[in-house]
């Protein structure tokens, strides 16, 4: 889209507040102008509401992506949106549009048939970030690789030794540590997965572990049987759940996995792989919580009761595997 903000006509009333003094007088825009604070957000609300209940399109302010299954319904998608954009009077840039493609980027993520998975490129840029040497740069470092944290399994355990760079009165002391969880960090963008889109026609596998901290993968069984992540997350444990029970800390792997996963599983069955048979007892659907357990297990208790899961047990090594 071409001059995006400057599409969007203000109100009478909302002029006055981007008015401009110059040496030559006051002068107030009559359009969105760029620079003004609030502007993202009433152009990315705008644009939703153009768009609004028109399934299999996407909108991140003047980036819009549509999709269907094959090009009869596709054209016909993009025949509707390109409507609602003139009877909105907003004009798209040819040389900015790319239609009927197989793969797009998007927001640094290229997205095909197949899946989801980073821009070379970006991986490329993160690959050749030199070493930190400042606190300022590490948090531009740790930045650049949360933004792509789904791809990477067991991300916030390998990054543990440089967050502990971050904390008030530390001094900055760059070790060997640090410098293996940065080439680590590196070493897991470089080899991160495809990860294939969401289909709710799909069985759900949620696989949860809490070696050094808690993480979870989300992922599809496929035809052939195998597994393939749709997404990856984790978090270190903070210093009460340090002291945790082994059973608490696998609980706590559970229902993080469960709340981060919510969107895909609440609603519908799916399947809780962990490797700690204990729990099976705790959370199995059929049997009551002891009355003896703890406040906390009871809450996760009732978190689960909520949901249509059904838990197995698998060895450790089995689910390290499915995290890594």
């Amino acid at each position: 889209m071409s001059h995006a903000y400057q599409q969007i006509m203000l109100d009478e009333s909302a002029k006055k507040y981007v008015t401009v003094n110059t040496h030559k007088g006051l002068y107030t825009f009559c359009r969105l102008p760029f620079g003004v604070a609030s502007s993202p957000a009433i152009f990315q609300r705008t644009m939703e509401g153009i768009l609004q209940n028109k399934r299999h399109v996407t909108v991140y302010l003047d980036d819009i992506l549509v999709t269907r299954a094959n090009d009869e319904e596709h054209l016909k998608n993009l025949e509707e949106v390109l409507k609602r954009l003139k009877t909105s009077e907003l004009r798209l840039k040819r040389s900015k549009c790319e239609f009927l493609g197989e793969e797009v980027i998007f927001l640094g993520h290229r997205i095909s048939a197949a899946g989801v998975q980073p821009v070379a490129e970006k991986v490329q840029a993160i690959q050749e970030t030199p070493t930190p040497q400042t606190v300022s740069e590490l948090k531009a470092n740790l930045g650049l690789l949360n933004y792509y944290h789904k791809f990477l399994p067991s991300l916030s355990t390998v990054l543990a030794p440089l967050h502990s760079l971050l904390k008030k009165e530390t001094k900055w002391m760059w070790g060997r540590e640090q410098e293996e969880a940065f080439v680590k960090s590196k070493e897991l963008l470089q080899s991160s997965a495809i990860l294939v889109h969401y289909d709710p026609t799909k069985p759900l596998i949620l696989a949860c572990a809490s070696p050094y901290g808690v993480g979870a993968v989300l992922s599809h069984r496929m035809e052939d049987g195998t597994d393939r992540p749709i997404g990856f997350v984790s978090r270190t444990l903070n210093a009460a759940e340090k002291n945790y029970s082994q059973l608490d800390k696998e609980g706590l792997a559970v229902i993080f996995g469960v709340k981060k996963f919510h969107t895909y599983v609440f609603g519908r069955p799916f399947t809780i792989v962990t490797g700690h048979k204990p729990l099976i007892a705790l959370f199995n659907e059929l049997r009551e919580v002891p009355q003896m357990a703890s406040p906390r297990i009871q809450r996760w208790a009732v978190t689960l009761g909520g949901m249509s899961t059904l838990l197995c047990i698998e060895q450790a090594v089995s689910i390290k595997m499915r995290m890594d």
